[in-house]
């Protein structure tokens, strides 16, 4: 068995490179992109959730020489990166793997550590639960002189979990989530946020609640940096995996949920997503791959609102059916953004005609277009550029488009939209 023999550097913690210059709540953003499939480690059977961490890419794939096809086990497996960002094959063997699944997996840079799902296993043998069934949990293992070393089950303070895997840390170390299909959720698989004592165990445990969980499943979560969360949910058609995009606080309260456009998502499953400040890759099985699963990197084709200098404001966009006073979820928003010297024959068009389409056509000759879209609860929270100009227009099939206006140095932090319905 072969070992990692790194020299372990302090880590640094992830620059913020995405999180400031673009907002993943923007449609727009998801839009300019394109998908790489990696066909260096993509194989016929299936690659799936990587995480890139002290220069390697680690990844979940089928355990070689297995006897069945038809009960595949998985590994935790991983390949060196270059300075290039090449990834390079080769034959390392990590010793977190069992006879058994390991992964998904990720990193504590806080504790230098790594938490992983496996079978639940005693000595090596598989435990079996009441339903005489091995179930998932999750486990951990120090990183320390280049080795993985310290193995163990990660302490819950509960024992009501039965399957509890996929996990997730934010970069402060602070919010740990995780998919369980705990007996009092929602669904088959729901989320569930915790905190980590400085003693190692996992407390404070509560669900994400109806905004993220549904009847179904929601799983392959990933916290970028501290407050951007991504997961994969089949709510959309119950059918296939999408992933998703929603904004979590300090307090664990989830907001600004967004299912994320093509080509990010596509007919086939989407999920294990992971983005730090050079890399960003999802998994899928969608036609035209290598293999089962394969992992895509994420290439965007232009840099999007790098030039743009952003407050620390938000506007708080509520868009709401007047006729059962109830959210309008899944609302398109188009935000038309002007500066002053380029705003002024769209303002004198404003005072001679409010018609929606001769003032969507004029703004789209001059100015930066975002989009947004509602969440399930008819709110969208956008980011306010400095001293700006914006036409806000609010559309939903069914109902009648609407718009507003405003200067970002105005001292407005929300706007509520009433859609009328079409006739």
């Amino acid at each position: 068995m072969q070992y990692i023999v790194t020299i372990l550097i302090t880590l640094l913690s992830v620059c913020a490179l995405y999180s400031q210059q673009y907002d993943f709540g923007n449609i727009q953003f998801w839009e300019n992109c394109e998908l790489i499939n990696l066909e260096t480690i993509n194989t016929p059977d299936e690659e799936f959730s990587p995480v890139i961490w002290n220069g390697y890419m680690f990844y979940i794939g089928a355990m070689a020489n297995q006897k069945s096809k038809n009960s595949l086990f998985f590994d935790i497996k991983c390949e060196p990166i270059d300075r290039e960002l090449e990834i390079n094959k080769s034959d390392l063997v990590l010793p977190l793997n069992s006879k058994y699944n390991e992964g998904p997996i990720c990193f504590d840079n806080i504790r230098n550590s790594i938490y992983f799902t496996s079978n639940d296993q005693r000595s090596g043998k598989l435990v079996k639960n009441e339903n005489k069934k091995s179930s998932l949990k999750i486990y951990t293992a120090d990183y320390f002189e280049g080795k993985f070393q310290n193995y163990s089950h990660f302490k819950f303070d509960t024992d009501s979990l039965m399957n509890i895997c996929h996990p997730t840390i934010s970069e402060d170390g602070s919010t740990f989530i995780f998919a369980t299909d705990d007996k009092n959720g929602m669904g088959k698989m729901d989320l569930m946020s915790a905190v980590i004592s400085q003693k190692g165990m996992c407390s404070q445990i509560k669900s994400l609640g109806p905004k993220i969980n549904s009847a179904g499943n929601e799983w392959f979560p990933f916290i970028y940096d501290n407050n951007h969360l991504f997961f994969a949910s089949d709510k959309n058609d119950g059918k296939g995996l999408d992933l998703y995009y929603a904004l979590i606080d300090s307090e664990r309260v989830v907001s600004n949920i967004i299912r994320l456009p093509e080509p990010i998502n596509s007919a086939a499953d989407d999920f294990g997503i992971f983005i730090n400040d050079e890399h960003a890759y999802i998994s899928s099985n969608r036609e035209g791959g290598v293999g089962k699963d394969d992992i895509y990197q994420i290439r965007w084709i232009e840099p999007t609102n790098a030039n743009v200098a952003y407050s620390d404001k938000t506007l708080k966009v509520s868009v709401r059916d007047p006729r059962y006073k109830s959210a309008i979820h899944n609302a398109k928003i188009d935000v038309y953004e002007f500066d002053d010297n380029t705003a002024g024959a769209f303002v004198q068009q404003l005072n001679s005609s409010s018609d929606i389409k001769v003032l969507e056509t004029m703004a789209a000759t001059v100015a930066k277009k975002s989009n947004f879209m509602t969440d399930e609860e008819g709110i969208s929270l956008l980011p306010i550029p400095s001293n700006r100009q914006l036409f806000i227009v609010v559309k939903k099939d069914g109902f009648a488009s609407d718009w507003n206006y405003m200067h970002t140095r105005q001292k407005i932090e929300s706007m509520i939209f009433e859609l009328k319905t079409e006739r």
